[in-house]
């Protein structure tokens, strides 16, 4: 292990070999390439051993549950406190009518649905001076079983207005596997209770106002600030580690106090790539009248990952117009409907990164679909890499936007 060969990273991973390749290419992902993204990231150096006596695997304690609580009802919709709030204020607005289905929720349902999230982004951005949430919802609701849920998830408390690396990672746990991590612990439930009493009281003194048309808005880049980003793929490194050994496949982590890393942080202008006509020519699987259907060029699932967009400029997803809101809902209908019958998942992920403090990197408000990932290994590799995968090509992305361009115009 002290050889010189070995390069310098954070951590030693000691690991029998065949369980190791074992657990990686049952999930389509080469061993030699998890290695190299390992080391590249300095993150592990991997270290082979025998397979006797293997360390044993270690669990994570489940939490405790702690159930949703009725906040306020308002006609078709109900708002909730989060069952297992990931974070501070974490709220669900819930359809009262029993259906938890995508395909049975109707577009009035959908426009209501749309006027109780931008009526909770309000109230977190005025009284909390929280302005960026991730917005998430299921094909399938899956929080609150008979009842339609979507979900408003802020920033950590402790940065509102940046992209903190670390609370995105425990943030897309929780979007792509719906559970949650104790790296960065929730609420607790005496802080909850404060916060229900809060929101109580906040709902019996506002309404919800209604959609309105907006003029196209200027477009404009905007800045975006990351910190924490050797936190954020520790914390990637952590799940890694975590998914192994619910695989049956033990890991020996050595620390190596030597190598430090620096607080990393880093600004970028982003301006709307979803405003040029070539991005839309060449990612552009299908259009409505108020709506384009994109592929997504660059994903850990090529070919299954897709953007709906409307076709004004809006910057955030609390900009939409009724009728905006009412197509991309049916859009988002009909490919979850062609999605779950091409790929056998019932659980289609459906998510908008509300603000550059939640990871949105194109100023102008967009919807993602994805089936849910049948590689979780791959997905997280592909995430702590993100920079260094390839994209799509331009005929990549024709062919599928031809093959399902076809399966939509059959629905």
């Amino acid at each position: 292990m002290a050889s010189a060969a070995i390069p310098k990273a954070r951590e030693i991973w000691v690991v029998d070999r065949s369980s190791w390749e074992s657990a990686l290419k049952k999930e389509n992902v080469d061993p030699e390439y998890a290695k190299k993204v390992l080391e590249f990231h300095r993150l592990a150096t991997l270290v082979f051993k025998n397979p006797e006596n293997p360390t044993p695997s270690t669990k994570s304690v489940p939490q405790s549950p702690i159930e949703p609580e009725l906040l306020a009802e308002e006609g078709p919709i109900s708002f909730y406190y989060a069952r297992n709030p990931r974070v501070s204020n974490h709220i669900w607005v819930v359809l009262n009518r029993p259906v938890d289905d995508l395909s049975e929720v109707t577009a009035d349902e959908a426009v209501a649905l749309r006027i109780g999230v931008n009526r909770i982004q309000k109230i977190l951005k005025e009284q909390l001076s929280i302005p960026n949430a991730v917005i998430l919802q299921r094909s399938h609701s899956i929080p609150l079983p008979g009842r339609y849920v979507v979900e408003i998830i802020p920033t950590h408390p402790d940065s509102p207005h940046v992209l903190d690396l670390h609370d995105k990672v425990e943030c897309n746990n929780y979007v792509y596997r719906h559970s949650l991590s104790n790296q960065l612990p929730g609420p607790s439930r005496e802080e909850r209770a404060k916060e229900v009493a809060f929101w109580k009281e906040l709902l019996a003194k506002t309404k919800s106002e209604p959609l309105v048309d907006l003029p196209p808005r200027p477009i404009q880049d905007w800045e975006q600030r990351q910190t924490r980003i050797d936190t954020g793929k520790l914390a990637v490194l952590n799940w890694i580690h975590e998914t192994l050994a619910a695989q049956g496949v033990p890991v020996e982590r050595i620390a190596d106090p030597s190598v430090k890393f620096p607080v990393a942080s880093l600004t970028e202008k982003k301006g709307c790539s979803f405003c040029r006509s070539d991005v839309i020519d060449s990612q552009k699987v299908l259009e409505t009248e108020h709506s384009y259907l994109l592929v997504n060029y660059k994903s850990s699932m090529p070919g299954l990952q897709f953007l709906i967009i409307p076709k004004r400029h809006a910057p955030l997803s609390n900009e939409l117009s009724e009728a905006e809101t009412r197509d991309m809902h049916n859009l988002a209908q009909r490919l979850c409907r062609v999605l779950e019958e091409k790929t056998g998942s019932k659980n289609i992920t459906m998510y908008q990164q509300d603000g550059p403090a939640v990871g949105q990197t194109t100023p102008h408000a967009h919807l993602h679909l994805r089936p849910k990932t049948a590689s979780l290994l791959r997905f997280l590799f592909f995430s702590v890499n993100f920079d260094q995968e390839r994209t799509m090509t331009k005929e990549e992305m024709r062919v599928v936007c031809e093959e399902f361009g076809k399966l939509l115009a059959q629905d």
